[in-house]
């Protein structure tokens, strides 16, 4: 079993910083291969093939972009990385308006076919522009667009033979994801928010 941990990095219009991760299988892959596959399908989603429909892009700030894809090829019996390959890449943005504050998260949610929580995983995307937003939860469209351009990231890689999996670490094994879904409550990510320097204005009483 080759379990591969693949991540996205970028910065946010705040100057924070955000990694995305995800596990993939594949039997007898290589970190190159691995990466490779994980940028085609990672571009599909950014980018999307109608854009405001079924792609990332639209639904961040053009302040917002994605520059490092890594793969990393975890061994079978200790789980640490014994191969690594990465991909620079420059995912900007295509909306002009405000940004949300950089710990306000949308969740992907991803699940296998078993129960329980040990079975499940999530995915904290980025903070998504204000238009983005109905009465203060993700509106419909946007919640849609993102569940397309997720589920286009997933079906790629599968295409790749780099299906998503939950990965165990204190098992090291690993279960396939059959499914997904994306909530419209925004989740906090408190470390999303450590390296943003706040303004503070003061009074005497």
């Amino acid at each position: 079993m080759t379990v591969y941990q693949l991540r996205a990095s970028g910065k946010d219009q705040t100057g924070e910083s955000f990694v995305l991760d995800w596990h993939v299988f594949n039997a007898s892959g290589t970190a190159a291969a691995a990466v490779s596959a994980f940028s085609s399908a990672f571009a599909l989603a950014w980018n999307g093939t109608t854009p405001g429909v079924d792609d990332l892009a639209s639904l961040y700030s053009t302040d917002l972009s994605v520059v490092d894809l890594v793969a990393d090829k975890l061994d079978p019996t200790t789980g640490r990385v014994v191969d690594q390959a990465r991909s620079p890449v420059a995912l900007a943005g295509l909306d002009a308006t405000e940004q949300l504050p950089p710990n306000l998260a949308v969740v992907v949610s991803w699940r296998t076919a078993k129960f329980g929580p040990g079975f499940r995983g999530r995915t904290y995307m980025p903070a998504v522009c204000t238009d983005q937003v109905v009465a203060g939860r993700l509106s419909v469209a946007a919640q849609g667009e993102m569940l397309s351009a997720m589920f286009g990231f997933a079906a790629n890689l599968t295409t790749a033979s780099y299906p998503l999996h939950i990965y165990h670490r204190a098992t090291r094994t690993s279960d396939l994801i059959v499914s997904l879904d994306i909530g419209d409550v925004f989740d906090g990510q408190r470390r999303r928010r450590d390296k943003l320097i706040e303004v503070r204005q003061s009074s005497v009483v």
